[in-house]
């Protein structure tokens, strides 16, 4: 076999020991403490679980008609904001990462930017995540700390409300479900419950396109319907469609 020219191991390399400077590294000036965003912890959290059981409806809700989806926890929705920053420059107050519970489907479907830089964001919550989440904000109110230091502040702190919420929330842009003219809407399915979604859109009398963009968090079903018509399909599979759009040409 030839040996090509570009195989040749008996070459120099470049190096970067002309730039290269050593130094002894210096701990930071600046303090490092993080500043609390709240002044009584324990009366924040207890204020959050007070939202949280109003913004909570019976089990099952009243009215309710689900449908069973395979993997699809039931659950309702419920919105969440966070505390809008209080001097300009600060960025945005972002919903923390860890306030999801990944293990038990509590999870940000769509965010959306305050006018106050705060962030809303639309949070499912299965039915049977709920004493979880109960006993996890618990456990950010306690008042007995003893020598323990207080859980979950990086989940919570910023949160500033929860509030209910109904299927509305998932679309993206302004409807008027009193329009009776059929039209294409995108459906942002969570996780691999596309070929659910899709049959049971079928099995609603909505007409599903072909056709699907898939990302790897996502993929979107095409499905061709009047707007009340696709708010009612959502809101019995709650946890699964993350986000509704009016479809473009694109």
């Amino acid at each position: 076999m030839p040996i090509h020219e570009n195989s040749r191991r008996d070459r120099e390399h470049l190096t970067l020991d002309a730039f290269r400077e050593t130094g002894q590294y210096t701990y930071p000036k600046t303090k490092q403490d993080r500043k609390p965003l709240r002044d009584d912890y324990a009366a924040h959290g207890a204020s959050l679980l007070d939202q949280l059981a109003a913004a909570l409806p019976a089990i099952p809700a009243l009215g309710s008609d689900q449908l069973v989806l395979k993997g699809l926890k039931p659950g309702v929705l419920v919105t969440v904001e966070t505390l809008a920053p209080k001097a300009d420059g600060t960025g945005v107050g972002k919903i923390p990462p860890t306030f999801e519970m990944a293990r038990q489907d509590v999870v940000v479907m769509r965010t959306l930017r305050t006018d106050e830089r705060a962030e809303a964001a639309v949070v499912f919550v299965p039915d049977a995540a709920r004493d979880a989440l109960r006993d996890r904000l618990g456990a950010y109110a306690s008042i007995n700390l003893g020598n323990k230091a207080r859980s979950h502040i990086p989940a919570y702190e910023k949160i500033e409300t929860i509030e209910a919420a109904d299927v509305d929330v998932l679309f993206a842009d302004t409807i008027d479900f009193d329009d009776p003219a059929p039209v294409w809407w995108e459906l942002w399915v969570r996780g691999r419950r596309a070929d659910a979604v899709a049959q049971a859109a079928r099995a609603a009398n909505l007409e599903v396109h072909a056709d699907r963009l898939s990302f790897p968090d996502v993929e979107v079903v095409f499905v061709l319907g009047a707007a009340a018509a696709v708010r009612g399909f959502a809101g019995r599979i709650l946890g699964a469609v993350a986000e509704v759009h009016r479809a473009t040409g694109t």
